[in-house]
Formats: C-alpha cells, sequence, structure tokens
C-alpha cells in the first residue's frame, strides 16, 4: 500500500514520513574499593613496578577485576553503534526500478494555480528515467480535505493523498505529490508525498527526506513559483538518488552512542587497567610489617613472603 514521503504547510515545517585517581572509588551494589583507607575497609597490597602499592576494599576482593566485564560493555557499545548506523549507510539501491505500469507521469491541476507545466513535465521524465518511478503532480484547494470528516475525525491531507493514490494508481510504481491551496487565495499552502511500496528501494526515506526538505524550504521561499520549486527539488534530487542520502534519523542516535562512546569508553579502559595492576592484590594481615630487603633496599612485606620479590634474598620473619 502506498506511504507518506513527507509533507509540509505554510509556517509549519517539513515532516517525515513514515581509572581511578587519588581517592577515586567504586560504589554500586558490589564490592567498594579506593586507594585510600575508608570506614569497614581492608586492606590489600600489590606490586607496581619496584614500589609497594595498597588498595582498599570493604567485602571480598575480585582479583580477576572487571576486565571482561568492561570489555563485553565496550563490544556492546560498538555493536549497538554499527547496528544503528549500518542502515543508514546502507539506504539506497542503485539499479533502476523495473517499474510496470499502465499509467504515466500526471499533472493535473484541479487548483487552478500552475503557469507553464513543459519544464516541469521534462524534469519529470528525467527522474522516471534515471529511477523507474513514475512522478505524478496533483494540486487542490483546501475545501477538497480540510472539512471532510471521516467519523468524527476532520480530514487530513495525509489521508486526501492515499485516497487519491489509491483511487489513479493500482500499481505502488508511482510517486505522488499533492499540492494544496487556500480557497480565498491566501498565502497558506499545504502538501503531502505518498509513494507506492514498490518505490520503496530507491526512493528511501533518506532521500524522500533530504527532497522534502529542499521542496519545502523552495515552497517558503516565495523564489519560485509551485512548478519552480519542483523542477529545482527533482534536480537536486534525480542526479544523485541512486548514490543514496545518509537518514539522519537513524544516524542521530548512533552519533549519541559516538558521543556516550567517547566519554565512557575511556574511563571503562582505565578501570580496566586499574584493575589489571590489581589483579595480583594479597589481603594485609594485621601481623604483617612493610620493610625493605636486606640486600637489595626493595620494599618487602615481613610476615608474608620468606623471599625477596626481586633478589630472591631471605626475608627474616617478624
Amino acid at each position: 500500500m502506498p506511504h507518506s514521503s513527507g509533507g509540509g504547510f505554510h509556517g509549519g515545517g517539513f515532516h517525515s514520513g513514515g581509572g581511578f585517581h587519588g581517592s577515586s572509588s567504586s560504589g554500586g551494589g558490589g564490592t567498594r574499593y579506593s586507594n585510600r583507607p575508608f570506614a569497614g575497609a581492608n586492606r590489600y597490597y600489590y606490586y607496581r613496578g619496584r614500589r609497594l602499592r595498597y588498595v582498599y576494599a570493604d567485602g571480598p576482593y575480585n582479583k580477576d577485576g572487571s576486565g571482561f566485564a568492561i570489555i563485553i560493555t565496550i563490544l556492546s557499545f560498538l555493536i549497538i553503534f554499527i547496528g544503528l548506523l549500518a542502515p543508514g549507510i546502507k539506504d539506497f539501491n542503485n539499479e533502476k526500478i523495473d517499474s510496470k505500469s499502465d499509467i504515466g507521469i500526471v499533472i493535473e491541476d484541479n487548483a487552478n494555480i500552475l503557469e507553464d507545466t513543459d519544464e516541469l513535465y521534462k524534469v519529470f521524465e528525467d527522474f522516471y528515467d534515471e529511477t523507474g518511478i513514475i512522478p505524478a503532480l496533483l494540486t487542490v484547494k483546501h475545501s477538497e480535505w480540510k472539512h471532510v470528516k471521516i467519523g468524527n475525525t476532520s480530514g487530513t491531507l495525509s489521508r486526501y493523498a492515499y485516497s487519491a493514490y489509491t483511487k489513479r494508481f493500482k500499481d505502488e510504481y508511482h510517486w505522488l505529490i499533492v499540492y494544496s491551496v487556500d480557497d480565498e487565495g491566501a498565502e497558506g499552502f499545504a502538501w503531502e508525498g505518498m509513494q507506492g511500496n514498490y518505490t520503496d528501494p530507491v526512493l528511501t526515506k533518506g532521500a524522500a527526506d533530504a527532497f522534502g526538505r529542499r521542496l519545502h524550504k523552495n515552497f517558503e521561499s516565495g523564489e519560485y513559483s509551485v512548478e519552480g520549486s519542483l523542477i529545482e527539488a527533482f534536480e537536486y534530487l534525480t542526479p544523485r538518488i541512486l548514490r543514496g542520502f545518509w537518514d539522519f534519523d537513524i544516524i542521530g542516535p548512533a552519533l549519541v552512542v559516538v558521543a556516550i562512546s567517547v566519554v565512557t569508553v575511556p574511563i571503562l579502559v582505565g578501570v580496566m587497567l586499574k584493575n589489571k595492576r590489581f589483579k595480583n592484590a594479597k589481603k594485609w594481615e594485621p601481623w604483617y610489617k612493610e620493610d625493605v630487603c636486606e640486600e637489595c633496599g626493595r620494599p618487602v612485606v615481613k610476615g608474608a613472603m620468606s623471599d625477596c620479590p626481586f633478589c630472591g634474598a631471605y626475608v627474616p620473619r617478624i
């Protein structure tokens, strides 16, 4: 079934269709640990290079750190990013549609507002030759749809465009643009695009949005006639459509993921590296004593070791 490719109205804009440092610590529901003592914490020791270091934790110390969980988190960010971005990148089909329709290009000026349609028809033909999609234009007055009720609901141009499409085209290869003007000749206008399902591989959301924003800007500017606005927008779209357009509704969330990753991934990597240093930390017992090796002068823990971890010299008991 046909569906909206976007639209807008005067003054209303276009709408789219369709690690740790200093005294830092970790919290949460698990073990808390810090580089400095805090209430209820046990002390653990480890070597970093040739220096003896301490870390404090208020529960069972995770000697393996949280590296695995952090790696999974980082990979999740990447998977989400790729998953969001890929549809935006692949939002095109670079092959012309093999359209099958008995009805060609249609320009139906029921509102009697078009001045010269020869150039517009030629632009429509160029678009059809490039894409296989058949353009159509219908102009109407607001009274054709605005005061028509469906049940208790007032009519909308989107509903009118859908009805106009299904009455005129049965093949789903057409792209109908309905342009509506005020009955009294005021400046107010509205427009709606309606595309058949078979146009989707080429007239993607990214392409329809790029076209729609440009067309609406033309309508609002007052620099072009109605047909001039369409001509300029189609001349922009036709040579680009088979190269593809970014779908910013998809790329936007992907960029949010990137922004979050820029902040969080370095922190997570820092945590992972910090925990890697803590991996071999051992619990400090009350009777342990920090001292220096009599042979090499480097730090040792009396009561916890019998040999110096640096030179292998005997470490006397306390």
